[in-house]
């Protein structure tokens, strides 16, 4: 394949989205979310490294990850048979106030607050996919704008997951884990 035919597709994914904002709007907010999802979950385990090592920073995980496997099919499921739309506000929403509250307790001292803050964040993170998953087919007006949507979300998370690392780091670097909670809860 040439240089230019591969160009010419690549062009043609972000003209297809370009027709619709709402798409847009969803994508973008995807991007932020990966980020977030990311940048808070590094942050939390190493502020739980720092408070009890290892040990602490698996205690740590592990909260935030068996009430969100838990709670993921519930959330599959409502994204299926009610408004997705209302459960990915609804979660970014509960995120950002979730990581509002890490940040508050971080700074305040309170760890275990920071703690269930944070179970309470990656929980409300379970929700964003399958919503998203539900809300992205019902906004495209044709499949050049499905298949654009889905390889643009790809490109982000791929994009989001390297990103994040290093973000975080220069976040921590500046605003200590704390301030990672408080950009990410804006």
């Amino acid at each position: 394949m040439s240089g230019s035919t591969l160009t010419s597709r690549r062009l043609w994914v972000f003209r297809a989205l370009a027709g619709s904002r709402g798409l847009r709007r969803v994508v973008g907010g995807y991007a932020l979310f990966t980020l977030t999802e990311y940048a808070v979950w590094i942050a939390m385990l190493v502020y739980a490294y720092g408070r009890g090592g290892a040990t602490m920073a698996g205690v740590v995980a592990l909260a935030q990850l068996v009430p969100a496997a838990l709670l993921a099919p519930v959330f599959a499921a409502v994204a299926d048979r009610r408004s997705p739309v209302v459960l990915l506000a609804g979660g970014y929403l509960v995120q950002a106030g979730a990581m509002a509250a890490t940040a508050v307790a971080i700074s305040g001292g309170v760890p275990l607050a920071a703690y269930a803050a944070a179970v309470v964040a990656s929980t409300a993170v379970t929700s964003t996919r399958p919503a998203q998953s539900t809300v992205i087919p019902s906004m495209a007006a044709t499949p050049d704008q499905l298949t654009a949507a889905n390889v643009v979300v790809s490109w982000v998370e791929a994009a989001g997951i390297a990103a994040a690392g290093a973000l975080t780091g220069v976040l921590i670097w500046f605003g200590g884990v704390a301030g990672v909670f408080a950009v990410r809860a804006r």
